[in-house]
């Protein structure tokens, strides 16, 4: 590995830290837990850490989106007739697609900032930069580079577009109606760090991540999800995480880096563990000021800017 090569040219440091975004925040979070003892810290940033949650919701969106507009799928699809069914889609769930939605329009909308991570600030203009981005997606077949079998899952994913625990008519009829598809046990498998790798939630050193409240392509859901592991191995007291208000994928400020990564050695090397944001409270999450606190500039989202006061 680069930590090997780099002591074998350079000398071994007293420290190493670990940080990466987006896949290289998944690597990260596995990283750290396959090898224990090699790492001071760490920082993922816009990381996948639900590991294949995050396919699973990829899958959840297309297949809504086609059982909504009512229109006839196939697991796996068919490339070509999948790119026929996109326009036939955002015509029967939109006006003029991602805006003027219909009821079932909205009700995707709905279910998918659940999915997500919940209701929280920015989601309209996060719908409008990845409504149709998404789409994309549903010409997949579910499996991932070098894996043998379909690593996605929605059997047991129960559909909504309210926080109510109980299902509507509607989201029973979507429940009952849309494609299901299952894992192939030779899809889930782990190889170390490479494929697909799980994450457990078991750091061992401390871990301070960002993610933007707003990113589709890997939602802050990701969050939620590595928190409620690292919360069910009662090791939380080695987790920070910080909420950061914009809609792109990885699109931090350098001083929202600077800060993050100086505070993780300050609290690796110092002892003083540092401020976060709440992840798992869907109450806090939904807070209009929810992720000000770390946030050092107000992105321009034109309609949806939503400065912090």
């Amino acid at each position: 590995m680069l930590t090997e090569r780099f002591n074998g040219i350079v000398g071994k440091p007293d420290l190493v830290y670990l940080t990466g975004g987006s896949m290289g925040g998944h690597i990260t979070a596995a990283a750290i837990e396959q090898y224990p003892n090699t790492y001071a810290g760490a920082m993922p940033i816009c990381g996948v850490l639900g590991d294949h949650e995050l396919f699973d919701l990829f899958l959840d969106y297309n297949l809504v989106a086609a059982a909504l507009a009512g229109v006839p799928t196939t697991f796996p699809p068919d490339p070509a007739a999948w790119a026929q069914a996109v326009p036939q889609i955002t015509g029967t769930l939109a006006a003029a697609w991602p805006n003027g939605l219909t009821g079932n329009g909205q009700n995707l909308k709905a279910m998918t900032e659940l999915r997500s991570g919940g209701e929280r600030p920015l989601f309209d203009a996060a719908w409008v930069s990845w409504a149709s981005f998404l789409l994309q997606f549903g010409s997949l077949d579910g499996t991932v580079p070098r894996s043998p079998g379909v690593v996605v899952d929605n059997t047991d994913a129960i559909y909504q577009f309210d926080t109510d625990p109980a299902l509507s008519p509607a989201e029973q009829a979507l429940n009952d109606t849309v494609v299901r598809v299952a894992p192939e046990p030779a899809g889930r498998v782990e190889h170390g760090v490479a494929n697909v790798p799980v994450v457990n939630g078991t750091p061992s050193v401390p871990v301070l991540t960002l993610h933007t409240i707003g990113d589709l392509f890997v939602p802050f859901s990701m969050e939620q999800i590595y928190a409620a592991r690292v919360a069910a191995n009662g090791r939380s007291d080695l987790l920070v995480q910080r909420a950061i208000r914009d809609v792109g994928h990885c699109t931090f400020t350098a001083a929202e880096m600077v800060r993050g990564f100086a505070d993780l050695v300050l609290w690796v090397e110092g002892g003083v563990r540092p401020a976060g944001d709440v992840v798992l409270d869907p109450a806090v999450v939904a807070s209009p000021s929810y992720g000000c606190a770390f946030t050092t500039a107000t992105r321009n989202l034109g309609p949806f800017t939503a400065p912090c006061s």
